[in-house]
Parts: C-alpha cells; structure tokens; sequence
C-alpha cells in the first residue's frame, strides 16, 4: 500500500492479492486519498494489535499446558508409588492387586 508519484501527482493506491497474484487497486488522489491512506493505516494497526494479542493468548495457554502436564506427570507418580507400596502392579497398562499365594510358591520353588 502506498502512495505512488505519477508525474508531478501522487495517487495512493491499495495493493491486494487475488490467488497468487498481488495487483494494485487505484484509491485517488487529495484529501480522499489522504483520509482513506489513515483509515487504512488504522485498521492495519488493529490488525496487528489482534494479531498480537491472539499469539499472547497461545503462549500463555501453551505455558497452561505445559504446567497441567508437569502436575500430571506428578500425579501419575505418585499415584504409581501409592499403588505399588499398596500391593497392586501393572499388567498391560492396568493396575492389578497381586496374588500373595502364587507369588510366594514361585520364590520358594
């Protein structure tokens, strides 16, 4: 976007894509070209403010996540150490009390 000097005149022109192609759309010249330049600058200003405000919101929910795992990862933990002082082991991902009686037949064998 900006203005472009034809000549002794300058004209402010948008630049806009359309698909893969950016072309360039005529606005004016003078004082409408001048309120138009502003307004654009305006909403290109917002835009950015969105943009960064957006990408604040993602980091600080990354950072979330990133926390909620650490506490999982400590419960999970504790949870295993918990269970496991209990008489309970894991078989196939579940946790499963442990047969005293077969256990100590295979030990004294």
């Amino acid at each position: 976007m900006g203005w472009e000097r034809r000549g002794s005149s300058q004209y402010y022109y948008r630049k806009i894509r359309r698909g893969r192609r950016v072309v360039s759309e005529y606005v004016g010249s003078g004082e409408f070209a001048i309120l138009t330049a502003r307004l654009d600058e305006e909403q290109r200003a917002e835009r950015q403010d969105q943009q960064d405000a957006e990408r604040q919101r993602r980091e600080e929910a990354d950072q979330i996540d990133h926390e909620l795992a650490q506490i999982d990862d400590t419960l999970r933990s504790l949870t295993a150490a918990m269970l496991e002082q209990a008489g309970y082991h894991r078989h196939k991902g579940q946790w499963r009390k442990q047969r005293h009686g077969r256990r100590e037949s295979t030990n004294e064998g």
